[in-house]
């Protein structure tokens, strides 16, 4: 979601973001694994609609206080 929001579904990207949030966590982890990972979430509905939207709401939250952040620097 958070990588929807950023306008990529690049698995590269994506890792890259990702591991930008995850610095430690996970090291074996490479961008291919990162994908098969979310690309079994998303089939098998690993995830409840309760969560999606707590994720969605953490995000929109992020984007605004980024936006804010800009437009203080401008």
């Amino acid at each position: 979601m958070y990588c929807k929001q950023h306008f990529t579904e690049n698995y590269k990207t994506v890792y890259e973001i990702w591991r930008q949030r995850n610095p430690t966590g996970r090291i074996y982890m490479d961008p291919k694994k990162i994908m098969n990972q979310k690309n079994y979430i998303m089939k098998h509905n690993k995830t409840t609609e309760m969560e999606i939207e707590e994720i969605s709401g953490k995000c929109k939250q992020v984007r605004e206080f980024n936006q804010q952040k800009e437009k203080k620097k401008r």
